[in-house]
């Protein structure tokens, strides 16, 4: 059985504001414009990884990199007997492109869907797509595995569990749940033989040196945060990879693809201590001459992690700081205060690690007046790179279940995303929201003092390249 595993094309500019998509020549692809970045889908490569090891032949497809027309005459190429596809919330309506393209190529093509947004609406995406056949709930590792096995078989698919199908008489069956994967060290290593790992490059401030890759550690985050897409399924709990092989897939990365920074996709790597202090401590000893980076919380660092992640060569941490008001950081449910983040960023600059800080305005309940102090924290704070979202309500998150308790939502959900003002919380107007929103770049880049330690700290061609490319993207735009 031929089987298919693709992102719809898509071009990551359109997630962001136009004066920091503009095409960009100094990006590792020119199309990405001066912020955006692509990075290896790693969802897609594990299941991949499950189905070759079940002897079926796999082939990925990554819409970032194909037109419409591309993947289209790949698809007909191909002919493949089942199409399984990834899908964001933002990427639902372009999915919904594909699907049609597909059946018109085939009607005999299976089509199943995976991913962020399936988890959260799961069967409600059969009733919106008459074209699609499955789609997989939770890990879909091993039920990919098994729905192609029913298929190639000729089983009856309410045998498979973690899946919504659609069955002969055009009825929607949605089937048990299937366990989440509690080892994840039984998966193999993402099939990334599937794509060119050195095509992709982060999003500027997200990388140092390049080729760069991607890498996950663990699923899940122990945090609460109304707007986190990983509270769709609100009892499961973090599962981690015993840290040695973790380090042995990065040895593995370094062998075969020559990657010399790696970017850690875990919500936080810092949630077990003891486990972040071992996986630093087998990288040193494997001695593999990397960088690395990722995301933490305030309330789960200390200076004795970030002493050795330091010492095995990480460079940059991303702490979601959300917000200067106490107020709205209880309201966010971050369970942290701005003193914990306040400090703990102070021991990340005192170890030499950047800090990558992101906020959020349109909290519920915040007004124009809290906003501002969220600026104010920002440039007290003076992390190396800021990043401003307004808040998105994703599907199957807290705050997605009673939107109209805290605001509204002038765009729907296939509309939004983190820079689009999709929704507005009943204390401050759209116009409000969006004039925060470009203040708080303006104010927080165009300061002489940032701009000095931006050129201070530039140490190779990368570092030039992205600083240019951030020059240019708010060059370009009159706030």
């Amino acid at each position: 059985m031929k089987i298919l595993l693709l992102v719809a094309p898509y071009n990551p500019c359109e997630y962001y504001p136009g004066h920091q998509a503009k095409p960009s020549r100094l990006a590792l692809n020119k199309n990405l414009g001066f912020i955006p970045g692509a990075t290896t889908p790693l969802g897609p490569l594990y299941v991949a990884a499950v189905l070759k090891k079940a002897g079926y032949e796999v082939k990925f497809m990554d819409g970032i990199f194909h037109s419409w027309e591309e993947e289209e005459k790949i698809i007909r190429d191909e002919l493949p007997s089942v199409i399984g596809i990834s899908v964001t919330a933002f990427g639902f309506e372009r999915t919904k492109r594909l699907t049609a393209i597909i059946k018109k190529i085939s009607p005999e093509i299976f089509t199943v869907i995976g991913g962020p947004y399936p988890d959260a609406v799961q069967e409600k995406c059969l009733e919106d797509d008459p074209n699609l056949d499955v789609v997989s709930i939770g890990d879909g590792e091993y039920t990919m595995r098994d729905l192609c096995y029913a298929l190639e078989n000729k089983k009856d698919l309410s045998g498979v569990k973690g899946i919504a199908f659609r069955n002969g008489a055009g009825r929607i069956i949605k089937n048990p749940s299937r366990p989440f994967i509690e080892n994840l060290d039984e998966l193999p290593f993402p099939a990334r033989e599937l794509v060119d790992v050195k095509k992709y490059s982060p999003a500027i401030g997200h990388y140092k040196k390049l080729p760069n890759a991607t890498i996950i550690g663990s699923r899940g985050c122990k945090g609460q945060c109304i707007f986190c897409h990983t509270k769709i399924f609100p009892d499961l709990y973090t599962r981690f990879r015993k840290p040695e092989f973790v380090v042995e897939e990065m040895e593995k990365l370094v062998k075969d693809h020559g990657i010399k920074d790696f970017l850690f996709w875990d919500n936080n790597l810092t949630e077990d201590k003891e486990r972040i202090i071992i996986l630093c401590e087998e990288i040193i000893k494997r001695k593999l001459n990397i960088i690395w980076s990722g995301g933490t919380r305030a309330d789960t660092i200390d200076e004795e992690i970030i002493t050795v992640m330091k010492r095995s060569g990480c460079w940059k941490l991303l702490v979601g700081v959300e917000s200067g008001s106490q107020k709205s950081l209880d309201i966010l449910n971050k369970g942290e205060t701005v003193e914990q983040v306040e400090k703990a960023i102070g021991w990340i600059k005192k170890a030499g690690i950047s800090v990558f800080a992101t906020f959020i305005f349109g909290i519920p309940g915040e007004t124009y007046q809290d906003a501002l102090k969220t600026i104010a924290f920002a440039k007290k704070l003076d992390p190396d790179v800021a990043k401003f979202f307004t808040l998105s309500c994703n599907p199957g998150s807290i705050i997605s279940k009673k939107v109209h308790e805290y605001g509204n939502m002038p765009l729907d959900s296939h509309a939004q995303s983190f820079h689009a003002a999709g929704f507005v919380p009943y204390t401050m107007t759209h116009a409000e929201l969006e004039e925060v929103f470009n203040r708080a770049y303006k104010e927080f880049y165009i300061r002489s003092s940032y701009i000095l330690k931006r050129a201070l700290k530039i140490r190779s061609i990368e570092d030039i390249k992205q600083n240019i490319r951030g020059f240019f993207a708010f060059k370009q735009e009159n706030y």
